[in-house]
């Protein structure tokens, strides 16, 4: 008896300028129809991951929540918003700070970064520098202190946002940004650094 002739699977064939193709001819290749749904799920499970941006959802409790004092800010004056830093482990955390509150050598801003900046409706970056020292730094101030934050409690940093550099200047307009505060401690071996959720706010 001769041996029967083995039928190759049909896999996709890409022509250039045809945006058809052949798909794979699945029943020939006789596979279980168990085998078919575990494939179709891991696919539909690295789907869902890919769509959530390839990362999992927070592992730690503690974020940041940026509240601008106002929806609508004139040109030329201070762009305030309060960063509230939320501690919601079971045990403290501590972040290291100048100060939390505007001040001329700019002690409030050396924990924070705003990592994003948009002029919208463009999502386009337009960050250029985060601010310097200031003028008229204390002397008696060698490096920034600890602050504690209890486990379920808080604590609020209110930053000027326009002493950010920007493309073009804080020109009227609506703008979104993110806030990141750095070096957050959550026990004495790692710390931190935690970003909010975008926020918005318009300059007249």
């Amino acid at each position: 008896m001769s041996p029967q002739p083995i039928i190759a699977p049909e896999w996709p064939i890409f022509r250039p300028g045809e945006r058809t193709v052949q798909w794979l001819n699945c029943h020939k290749l006789q596979m279980p129809m168990a085998k078919k749904i575990f494939i179709l799920l891991f696919f539909l499970s690295v789907l869902g991951y890919v769509s959530n941006g390839q990362f999992p959802k927070r592992q730690l409790a503690i974020y940041v929540i940026p509240k601008p004092q106002k929806t609508i800010f004139k040109a030329g004056e201070p762009i305030l918003i309060d960063v509230e830093i939320k501690n919601q482990l079971k045990h403290e955390i501590r972040l290291t700070a100048f100060a939390f509150s505007p001040n001329e050598w700019n002690g409030e801003t050396g924990h924070i970064e705003l990592p994003d900046i948009y002029r919208l409706p463009e999502i386009v970056q337009i960050w250029v520098a985060r601010p310097g020292g200031g003028k008229n730094f204390p002397r008696g101030i060698a490096a920034p202190g600890w602050h504690s934050i209890p486990a379920k409690s808080s604590k609020v940093s209110t930053i000027d946002v326009s002493k950010w550099q920007v493309v073009g200047g804080w020109t009227p307009g609506k703008y979104q940004l993110l806030v990141r505060v750095n070096k957050i401690d959550v026990d004495r071996y790692s710390w931190v650094n935690v970003t909010s959720d975008p926020i918005t706010f318009e300059i007249q």
